[in-house]
């Protein structure tokens, strides 16, 4: 027990110094595109070039070790057959055998030597993706805001979304002078400030069970479901749910919007699985759960990703029907943080989606690990600012009613 509390002591520690070490790069990055906006473009020259450059050498690397440890493991096993063969680059191994990207290592690797070697061909391509990036943010700002029917969000929803926009169209419009990159500057360097100061300020001003509540990072990873319990995995920046039915076997739904009856092994697919909890969801026991699940197998329903996706199946199974929505689910959280605080919460959105899928795709194995620390940090500010403040409600209203 007294190991248990101090691996928790050390993994909050963790937490607070990689928040507040990412708030302060953040905020001191904000503060100089906003003094100097111009050495945005010219930073994103040499972090992009040389980010491309370095992970596709890392992914070489890997890949050739993973061919290495096939070709060593499958000599030693004909020399001396063992399971254990060769214990070194295991997952290099299972990397090289699944992905066979040397294609897209070399496209990695010509692209970031062409913009680190020629920065001036890059810079008007580089300057053209920033504009296009802060049209598309303005844009998704704007459509969300049509889902809301607070009159204080749309209207800051809106004036978030057309600055956005009125940037991007004046960087197409005079690309090809220095102007643009200026307003560009200003306008992402004021937004990472704002989430700098969000993550410094929760790093250090957060209580530990706080931050416990607010940071997803220490839910514990489940290696056996258990029956009537909603299970998650991660690929990359999105998530799959699924929900236990007994006999090591998951309910789960797809974007071809078919119920599947699968065995565990399918779900995870080498992944691994965390329990997800939604407190206003009442379940229903956990071989009723199983029942009710067990019978949507083979049923069809139209896919939404936003309304009706695999985390709203889940749901309706563990609530036996009475519901499929929940305060606590991914989507509602994710739009209400963007309601709530337009600018914070659409920049947490791109980080997490945008940001995270690329470093997930092209950054390799390093990237991989990147990408995932992206999303529990976005996720913790997330969580920090709707899911705990949720949880603190329901907790007192219970108390009340008691």
């Amino acid at each position: 027990m007294a190991e248990e509390t101090q691996e928790t002591i050390e993994s909050i520690r963790r937490i607070r110094g990689s928040l507040a070490a990412t708030g302060f790069f953040l905020a001191a990055a904000g503060a100089l595109c906003i003094v100097a906006p111009y050495l945005l473009t010219v930073s994103a020259e040499l972090i992009l070039g040389g980010a491309m450059l370095l992970t596709g050498l890392v992914t070489v690397g890997h890949l050739a070790l993973g061919y290495l440890t096939r070709l060593l493991g499958g000599f030693a096993r004909v020399v001396r057959p063992t399971p254990k063969a060769i214990g070194v680059g295991s997952s290099s191994a299972a990397s090289s055998e699944r992905a066979p990207v040397w294609t897209l290592v070399l496209i990695q690797l010509g692209l970031g030597a062409a913009i680190l070697l020629w920065p001036g061909w890059a810079r008007f391509y580089l300057s053209l993706a920033i504009a296009a990036a802060v049209a598309v943010e303005g844009g998704l700002i704007l459509w969300a805001s049509v889902h809301f029917e607070s009159q204080a969000a749309k209207i800051a929803m809106w004036v978030s979304g057309l600055v956005s926009l009125a940037v991007a169209v004046v960087s197409f419009l005079d690309m090809d002078h220095s102007i643009p990159a200026y307003w560009i500057g200003y306008l992402i360097g004021a937004k990472l400030f704002l989430m700098g100061c969000t993550f410094l300020w929760a790093g250090l001003r957060a209580s530990d069970d706080e931050l416990k509540l607010a940071y997803c990072g220490l839910s514990e990873y489940q290696e056996q479901p258990n029956e009537g319990s909603i299970y998650a995995v991660f690929y990359g920046p999105a998530f799959h749910c699924g929900i236990s039915v007994g006999n090591n076997q998951i309910v789960d739904y797809l974007t071809d919007g078919i119920v599947r009856l699968i065995t565990w092994e399918e779900f995870l697919l080498g992944r691994r699985a965390m329990e997800w909890n939604y407190p206003d969801v009442l379940a229903g026991e956990p071989e009723q759960i199983s029942a009710y699940a067990r019978s949507l197998a083979g049923s069809y329903t139209k896919y939404d990703a936003l309304k009706y996706n695999c985390e709203n199946v889940a749901i309706r199974c563990r609530s036996l029907g009475k519901t499929d929505s929940s305060q606590f689910s991914q989507a509602t959280v994710s739009i209400e943080m963007v309601q709530r605080y337009p600018w914070l919460g659409s920049l947490v959105q791109v980080l997490q989606r945008g940001a995270s899928w690329f470093l997930y795709g092209m950054g390799g194995p390093f990237g991989k690990k990147v990408g995932f620390a992206m999303i529990r940090l976005t996720r913790a500010i997330t969580n920090w600012f709707i899911v705990r403040p949720l949880r603190q409600q329901m907790a007192e209203s219970n108390d009340s009613s008691s």
